[in-house]
């Protein structure tokens, strides 16, 4: 097993107020390899809000923020996302918000603080208004309905939704939904008239019943389809049926056996299939899938194998029979390699005659193993979690290729290099969309709340029309339209897909397709009935998808069992390898890697952006910020194995069973609810039981001497507050010989007073002759001089014996301390600062400043912070380093923390990397540079 990441901590520095303001990874590919640093930094205003936050790569802060006084974000400044300004209300509503790109939306509220309208302006055009909401007034019509003071009416981008009654749980008891006449952006009035001219007469009209715990339980769509479920005691799904219109009903899903986690260890389909899983105890990760027909046929066997951190290390299927070909042994297992930051860096497995390096899925081939060799992928990334380069490695003949990325100096942004210079100005709008599919044509367009609204499938020369994909959402960010227009010889065909609760309607110009989607499902069911023009398929023809550990559907059986496709992918989601029985079949799979649609273009939908997959990156930044870090365009933190992204917003881990829930924008929520900070709008929640708890402390260990553990507790005794208080470090010195002093003399004072002190005891028993009786003058004094003289001796001796033994105790607890090593080394370290220091200094003259200068700099700076560690006067010297760059000295200024904007030279990291750990640290003179 990799020790990759055997001591590879990960470090945080704090300032005293509890704020972080630097965190270091250490990197590593190989066990072998030298650790080397990777560090954040983090800066705060006198509130403790994060103003500013630095990666290890950029020379410049990646993100910026400024901040109302009670805590809410005016400003963001993000190098991916482009900049965010807004306009807040007395209550904390967003009124008004703009873009990188000039647009600006502006929110319209009630008296109650709920938002009626959505009025958007893009820069240099007038404004319209894209969303009007409307409530249920008090009247006993809409409290029969219960629908007081809820949303009936909504007019969004996508068109119109009535909603006619709610349940006890406010969930809504059907939706009727109407389409626009065309997929441009509307312009909603308070005229009902002239809105409903905007609208197609068609509507859809689609029911839902839930029990009393929320769950759903029935489903009638728009083309009268029902769908029933039924759950166990528990809670958990038990059963799964459809009715199709004008069908006899049939079971689909039932009998299903969780596991205490509530994860599903097997679960039966409608066509007899039986899917089975198991689990780790330990973590509740999956060790093995398995999918058999009910004549013990087995279709699909994996066993899965997980390092320490979680991360997937190999997968073996079982179901594949090796073979040779060429003097290389072909399987069906494939294997993980990673770094100590646990991303992929090598992956391995077989592959069919496919073009991973470009969007588009590969002609299927026959369903047969023997077509597969051997492959392997090597990646590379930057510090700010930027892919690199990726070699692909395949036995099949011209299949080898090497995808290397240019990526912005100054953000993470990336290209694929091809030979040409870079353009990242052309190829990004400022709000980090990319506008570009693929260098030099495919334009992709964005609407204004930066969705991408239309993408260029085909690019032809003008005056020839070029193929494109049009895209409609709703209010709450759902793509409920897609749009196709490709030209044919001289005509110009156009279908569209519309998407409804429960359903899918694909209208061409031949045919009329309902896909009915069975969503209650843990892997994907869907039942295709023909209305008009069958293509030779089945007419409801079942089609059950069999999933990997991601989701990915790996397998498609009909409604007797038999298998319609195998498809396989390479780590990052492109196709592996796809097989299928009828070609005719394999045009009507629409499931694919971790669960998503492709699009035409060889994008992947995922509900907030669109994903790459021959790019291995978002097209888009992270619409919720820096939930997955300070890179807006990384894939799962560079971990597609070992990691899901459910709505591409943030990752999550595999393992027992959570609900990731984003909470987009509502209409009928209210300003405080819909605009609230994107890191609260993520709510991640297990169903597995509590861990167990913290163990206690493991006993001392057997082969400790008593002298090494009396020597432990003194240290910990006189390192305590109490300790620290009665004997500061350096406590070898006269001041502190003093302080002994005193403390034993006030405790032979002490001592004194409880065992002499005459007035413990009666005066009559001072005398032994007097009977009883008080004592005479005489004998008081006596017995006082007595009580004086030993207390004085008492205290002189204490006086004398803490003067003397004041040096040796301390000399030993300085040496408990380690005081004098640490003298000599501060005392080093202040020599060598104030080296680098003038060093710094004739730097900041000089025109050029080299990069081995700067480095060198960085070197003494680290041996300071071997000595005596992280603190802000070195943190300033690698900045105030950092900031070393071929510009004239009139536009330098005055040496700043921070510096100024655009300072550094781009390409260049602000932090140091550490090359090595545990260097040993001699003694040795400052040179010049």
């Amino acid at each position: 097993m990799s020790t990759v990441h055997f001591r590879t901590p990960t470090t945080v520095a704090y300032a005293p107020g509890g704020n972080r303001v630097r965190q270091v990874h250490y990197l590593r590919s190989e066990a072998s390899d030298p650790v080397r640093s990777v560090a954040s930094q983090y800066r705060h205003d006198v509130a403790g809000r994060v103003t500013e936050q630095r990666d290890a790569r950029l020379a410049v802060a990646a993100q910026t923020d400024i901040h109302t006084l009670s805590g809410v974000a005016l400003l963001s400044q993000h190098v991916d996302s482009g900049r965010t300004i807004r306009l807040i209300g007395l209550a904390g509503e967003t009124l008004q918000a703009w873009d990188g790109r000039a647009t600006r939306l502006r929110s319209e509220y009630d008296s109650q603080l709920r938002r009626i309208a959505l009025h958007e302006r893009a820069e240099g055009a007038a404004e319209q208004t894209t969303e009007r909401i409307f409530f249920a007034d008090r009247s006993p019509t809409a409290a029969a309905r219960n629908v007081c003071g809820r949303v009936i009416e909504q007019l969004d981008p996508a068109g119109q939704i009535t909603f006619s009654g709610y349940n006890l749980n406010g969930q809504p008891l059907d939706e009727t939904r109407r389409f626009l006449r065309t997929p441009d952006a509307p312009h909603w009035t308070v005229d009902p008239a002239d809105n409903d001219l905007q609208l197609e007469p068609e509507r859809f009209v689609s029911s839902s019943d839930h029990d009393a715990t929320g769950a759903l339980i029935h489903r009638e769509d728009a083309r009268q389809h029902t769908q029933s479920m039924t759950y166990d005691i528990a809670g958990q799904l038990n059963r799964i049926a459809l009715q199709p219109a004008g069908q006899p009903e049939a079971v689909l899903y039932l009998n299903p056996r969780y596991d205490a986690n509530g994860q599903p260890e097997s679960r039966t389909y409608g066509n007899a299939i039986v899917d089975t899983a198991t689990y780790d105890p330990a973590d509740g990760r999956v060790i093995e899938l398995k999918t058999q027909s009910a004549t013990g046929k087995v279709l699909q066997h994996a066993r899965y194998c997980y390092d320490p951190m979680g991360n997937v290390l190999q997968i073996v299927d079982l179901t594949f029979t090796a073979r040779y070909f060429a003097n290389r042994r072909v399987t069906g297992e494939q294997v993980f390699n990673y770094d100590s930051l646990s991303r992929l860096i090598n992956a391995s497995g077989c592959e069919a005659q496919v073009d991973p390096g470009h969007p588009g899925l590969p002609e299927p081939s026959p369903i047969d193993d023997s077509l597969l060799l051997n492959y392997t992928q090597s990646f590379s990334y930057n510090d700010s979690g930027g892919m690199v380069t990726l070699v692909h490695h395949s036995d099949h003949a011209g299949q080898s290729r090497t995808l290397e990325m240019a990526i912005a100096p100054d953000s993470n942004r990336a290209l694929s290099k091809d030979g040409a210079e870079p353009d990242f100005a052309n190829s990004f709008d400022p709000c980090g969309n990319q506008i570009l599919l693929q260098r030099g044509g495919q334009p992709l367009l964005y609407n204004r709340r930066n969705q991408l609204m239309c993408c260029t499938t085909i690019a032809r020369a003008a005056p020839a029309a070029s193929d494109h994909e049009q895209f409609v959402y709703a209010a709450n960010g759902t793509r409920l339209r897609t749009i196709r227009t490709a030209q044919a010889k001289n005509t110009r065909v156009i279908s569209q897909t519309r998407y409804l609760p429960g359903l899918e309607l694909h209208e061409k110009t031949d045919q009329d397709l309902e896909v009915i989607v069975i969503e209650a499902a843990a892997s994907p069911i869907r039942c295709l009935h023909w209305a008009r023009g069958t293509p030779g398929v089945d007419d409801y023809q079942m089609r059950y998808s069999h999933g990997d550990h991601l989701g990915s559907s790996a397998l498609e059986t009909d409604a007797g069992g038999l298998l319609i496709s195998r498809e396989r992918f390479h780590p990052f989601g492109t196709t592996a390898s796809w097989a299928s029985r009828s070609a005719v079949e394999a045009d009507y799979k629409t499931i694919r890697y971790s669960g998503k649609v492709m699009d035409a273009s060889g994008l992947y939908y995922y509900g907030l952006r669109y994903y790459a997959a021959w790019l291995r990156h978002w097209v888009g930044p992270d619409p919720l910020g820096n939930v997955d870090g300070l890179n807006r365009y990384s894939m799962v933190g560079n971990n597609p194995v070992s990691f899901v992204d459910e709505q591409g917003a943030v990752k999550t881990s595999l393992g027992p069973p959570k609900t990731v829930s984003i909470n987009m924008p509502s209409p009928s929520s209210s300003g405080n609810s819909s605009d609230s900070d994107s890191d609260s709008a993520i709510s991640v929640g297990s169903s597995a039981p509590r861990p167990p708890p913290t163990p206690p402390p493991m006993p001392p260990k057997p082969d400790e001497t008593w002298r090494a553990w009396t020597k432990r507790m003194a240290l910990a005794a006189v390192d305590s507050r109490v300790g620290l208080a009665l004997l500061p470090v350096a406590t070898s010195s006269p001041a502190n010989a003093a302080i002994v002093s005193t403390v034993l003399s006030a405790a032979g004072q002490l001592a004194v007073y409880s065992m002499f002190n005459p007035g413990w005891s009666l005066a009559s028993t001072w005398d032994p002759d007097s009977d009883g009786a008080p004592p005479p003058v005489d004998v008081t004094q006596k017995v006082n001089r007595g009580y004086a003289m030993t207390v004085t001796a008492i205290t002189t001796t204490m006086a004398l014996g803490g003067a003397i033994l004041g040096p040796v105790v301390g000399g030993y607890v300085d040496e408990l301390r380690g005081t004098k090593d640490k003298t000599e080394k501060k005392t080093q370290a202040n020599k060598w600062m104030d080296t680098i220091d003038q060093l710094i200094a004739q730097q900041r003259l000089e025109e050029n400043v080299t990069e081995h200068a700067r480095n060198s700099l960085r070197e003494q700076v680290l041996e300071v912070e071997e000595l005596i560690g992280i603190t802000w006067k070195t943190m300033d010297m690698l900045e105030k380093i950092t900031l070393l760059g071929p510009q004239s000295f009139s536009t330098r200024g005055t040496p700043s923390r921070y510096g100024p904007s655009g300072s550094a030279l781009p390409g260049h990291s602000g932090i140091f990397q550490r090359g090595t750990l545990g260097r040993t640290v001699t003694n040795k003179q400052r040179t010049k540079l």
